[in-house]
């Protein structure tokens, strides 16, 4: 008799991180390293099935903890990871969803601390947090809170932990009780991302691109083009197909950047 073929999927356990920049991600995915997950860190959401079709091909067959972080850099790709993850649950696989927050405050020490560079910040540009005066604080701040627009919904359906107070041992300890907890403990519901929570972060983006503007931000646009038309915006299909169709008297009517996403839509 043979199990192999469900067994799998079944004992199978995934663990996603996610939350604010700058809030602890590394710090969580490394402890669950430590634990003995395998974990793979901003994982596009798209690749997710084709991830555990090779988990489950692999040679050994050995079932591995698995533990995947997603951030702002795939907030576009993001409806479609709810209902992949609805759907790994109704196969029996253990999901376990952790959003990892902090204050504003926190967030903006925190990158002057580590002089890292937001992904929301401009290419090119010295890093928000690093900037003279006011200024730098504004666009620091401003950058986080576009980052809370975009994964608002995917705080909604995770166990949400503030890491404004905890230290790196402490967020550690944290995460290693998470993953001994019992199935039982945690319940995730997955909802759909609306047009409503992604039609106005597009509105704020808009079609033309911004001089200076990051890649991160031209990118989203590109995804929020496609995400929008696959779920029906009308006003972004009636948009992209006016787009398409003036592009031969001009040329300009559709960036080189968006011609393969407008022709999909």
């Amino acid at each position: 008799m043979n199990h192999n073929a469900a067994s799998p999927v079944a004992e199978r356990e995934l663990v996603l991180v996610t939350g604010i920049s700058g809030s602890g991600k590394s710090v969580a995915l490394h402890a669950l390293e430590d634990a003995g997950f395998y974990c793979v860190d901003n994982l596009p959401p798209e690749l997710l099935p084709e991830f555990l079709k090779l988990e489950r091909a692999r040679a050994d067959r050995a079932v591995r903890r698995l533990a995947i972080a997603v951030d702002v850099r795939s907030a576009a790709s993001l409806p479609h990871l709810l209902p992949l993850l609805d759907g790994l649950r109704e196969a029996g696989v253990q999901v376990r969803s952790v959003f990892l927050d902090a204050s504003t405050e926190a967030l903006v020490r925190r990158f002057s601390e580590t002089r890292r560079r937001h992904p929301l910040g401009k290419d090119g540009a010295e890093p928000l947090e690093r900037r003279a005066g006011q200024h730098g604080h504004r666009a620091l701040t401003e950058a986080i809170e576009l980052e809370r627009e975009l994964l608002a919904d995917l705080r909604e359906v995770c166990t949400v932990l503030d890491t404004s107070q905890l230290r790196p041992a402490q967020l550690r300890e944290w995460m290693r009780q998470l993953v001994q907890a019992s199935g039982g403990a945690l319940t995730l519901v997955f909802e759909s991302f609306a047009i409503k929570r992604l039609a106005p972060v597009f509105e704020h983006i808009g079609w033309e691109a911004r001089a200076g503007e990051s890649s991160p931000v031209t990118n989203l646009r590109t995804q929020l083009i496609s995400t929008l038309g696959d779920l029906g915006d009308a006003s972004v299909i009636a948009e992209a197909k006016r787009r398409y169709a003036a592009q031969d008297s001009d040329p300009k009517a559709v960036p080189a950047e968006l011609r393969r996403t407008i022709l999909g839509v």
